[in-house]
């Protein structure tokens, strides 16, 4: 019996060790699943999916892998399949709120009745209460489901943990607008783009606001509202977040994304995102006049023209033929630096052409004008190139450069009329500008006209009172005086 009992007492041992050491081991995922991808996703967008699927493969055991293919999948719309990858995720690692989260976004965002699966995001803010990318989420979810009182609610909660953030001011902002108060939404809109002149959302928002109260668009944001169509709503990001959703490419989205480094003046950055776009799209004529645009501004100009030429002709647009213009006119301005003034002269000729056949198709581009009245200037034609320039400036009376090219051919023709008209136009435009200060300073004294002479040197000397040109218009001022 005292055997017996003791073989027992062995097998109760054994049987606990084995329970244990089942506990304690880690629980297995589901396959990694194989993402149907659609003709409407690109070569851009199915290599990144299946880069991601491919290291999931390699680790399916291990969440961060699960979970950046499924923000390759949700990043580009498949959110069915991110909901199951992300559901792997949280399997493989319980404790982390952001994969509850995300499972439960892109099984509501994978619904066609969102409704019916809103209880998911609520039980995830209901566990991890002091998480704000689900509670935030949760709040715009009611506010698209027209739940208003809970939305207006659980965005002041949120606001209570961060009030300065602005993709939460934006959700209080929305919410506001769409109860009619129009104000207090514009109030909170214009703190936000103070602090943030870079996020597309903002700015459609504040322009949805001065269209309801029918109030004229500032120009800062009307030019901003380019950039904001399509944008897409900004939610609170958990710091792992970001370099997950890096993975989102495609056609569409490169192009925004090089647009806005070029208007950044990030020519280096977006350069190095044109190069894979036009790899990718080959004979996509948009792309080529981007990675082209890209190119020419990152210095690398030959290259440039060799893109664009190799555009069809029957898909070449005026905006392709003004940059290639602009690149033949700084290629010829080289070679005649270098002496090689023939081949200078064909390159200008070339150009003025081209110009030319685009103000017969647009006559209202300012640019085809400017282009070609600094081709003709180059020429020597400057009867033609002032002609040109006028033109232009008529078509866009605020663009500096085109003035400044006017005054220099103005002067080349000692025309003062014409000179001191660009120099007013620039000043009308930019009134502490100091190159524009001087000019209009020396031409009027030049004429007699001190008052004005005056006026430009106390302009120009608050800018730069030690630059060279403030020294000699004082110079000059003094000397009328005397």
């Amino acid at each position: 019996m005292k055997i017996l009992r003791m073989a027992h007492s062995c097998l109760k041992g054994f049987m606990l060790l084995i329970l244990v050491l089942a506990g304690c081991s880690s629980p297995e995922p589901g396959p990694v699943t194989q993402s149907m991808m659609t003709g409407r996703h690109d070569t851009l967008q199915k290599a990144a999916v299946n880069q991601a699927r491919s290291k999931a493969l390699r680790s399916p055991k291990n969440a961060e892998d699960r979970a950046r293919y499924a923000y390759a999948l949700s990043v580009h719309g498949l959110h069915k399949d991110a909901a199951y990858e992300f559901s792997m995720a949280r399997l493989l690692e319980s404790s982390s709120p952001l994969w509850h989260y995300r499972t439960a976004r892109s099984d509501y965002e994978s619904a066609l009745n969102k409704a019916d699966h809103i209880s998911g995001l609520e039980e995830v803010s209901r566990k991890f209460p002091a998480y704000l990318p689900a509670k935030h989420f949760l709040a715009t979810a009611y506010l698209d489901l027209g739940q208003m009182d809970k939305a207006w609610n659980l965005i002041l909660e949120c606001l209570t943990q961060a009030p300065r953030s602005n993709p939460l001011l934006a959700t209080q902002a929305e919410i506001l607008l769409d109860s009619g108060l129009h104000k207090q939404a514009l109030e909170i809109l214009n703190a936000i783009t103070e602090r943030d002149t870079r996020t597309p959302f903002y700015y459609r928002l504040l322009g949805e606001v001065y269209l309801l109260e029918g109030n004229a668009v500032p120009e800062q944001v009307e030019n901003m509202l380019v950039l904001a169509t399509p944008s897409e709503r900004t939610i609170v990001l958990d710091p792992l977040e970001q370099k997950f959703l890096k993975q989102k490419t495609g056609r569409d989205h490169q192009i925004r994304q090089v647009q806005a480094n070029l208007r950044g003046g990030n020519t280096a950055a977006a350069d190095k995102l044109a190069q894979p776009l036009l790899n990718a799209f080959p004979g996509d004529p948009g792309v080529r006049n981007l990675a082209a645009q890209c190119m020419h501004a990152a210095g690398r100009s030959a290259e440039a023209r060799k893109v664009l030429e190799e555009i069809s002709p029957e898909f070449k647009t005026d905006s392709s033929n003004l940059l290639l213009v602009d690149i033949l006119v700084q290629e010829a301005q080289d070679l005649q630096t270098q002496g090689a003034n023939s081949s200078s002269q064909r390159k200008i000729r070339r150009a003025r052409d081209i110009a030319n056949e685009v103000i017969g198709n647009t006559p209202s581009d300012w640019k085809a004008h400017f282009v070609l009245g600094k081709c003709l200037q180059l020429l020597n034609d400057l009867q033609g190139a002032k002609r040109s320039l006028l033109t232009a400036l008529s078509l866009n009376q605020q663009n500096v450069p085109t003035a400044f090219r006017l005054f220099e051919v103005a002067t080349q023709l000692n025309d003062r009329e014409t000179g001191k008209q660009a120099l007013n136009t620039i000043l009308v435009t930019e009134p502490e500008n100091l190159l524009a200060n001087i000019q209009r300073g020396l031409l009027a004294v030049s004429v007699g006209d001190i008052e004005t002479a005056k006026t430009c040197l106390e302009r120009a000397s608050k800018v730069d009172p030690a630059h060279e040109g403030v020294r000699v218009l004082r110079t000059r001022v003094r000397s009328f005086k005397n």
